[in-house]
């Protein structure tokens, strides 16, 4: 992986794809974050690198980190009362591919936790499946 000679392989990636990474905070009153980060069109794929959760307000719900498509690809669950403190997800700077064409939302199952949110992700137009690239 030639990138990782560049040093930082997670913000080499964001740098050289569209960098859609979000950070959002919450009260004990949130539901939904919807979007977290809006797909910035229909070819491209997001990449989840990392997700990290501050937990500031602990209580009996979970937190889900998925796409918006029917059927989501979820990144990360963050359990029912996860505790104070930092939790982190972390999926190498390639990241984990989500459904292309899709944003990313937080679902959060009730109010009741509070903290703050944070998604480093890149989105890039993949190849068609069948092309053949050009040595031109």
């Amino acid at each position: 992986m030639a990138w990782r000679s560049q040093g930082d392989g997670y913000k080499f990636l964001r740098d050289t794809f569209t960098n859609v990474s979000a950070s959002s905070r919450f009260g004990t009153g949130g539901t939904t974050i919807d979007p977290l980060i809006a797909s910035p069109g229909a070819k491209y794929t997001i990449f989840i690198q990392k997700v990290m959760f501050l937990c500031t307000t602990d209580a009996a719900q979970n937190i889900t980190i998925r796409d918006d498509a029917g059927t989501p690809v979820v990144a990360a669950f963050i359990a029912t009362s996860p505790g104070l403190g930092l939790k982190t997800f972390d999926f190498g700077p390639e990241g984990q591919p989500m459904t292309k064409g899709q944003g990313i939302d937080a679902y959060i199952s009730a109010a009741g936790l509070a903290g703050w949110l944070s998604v480093e992700a890149y989105a890039r137009i993949l190849p068609e499946a069948g092309l053949v690239p050009s040595n031109l």
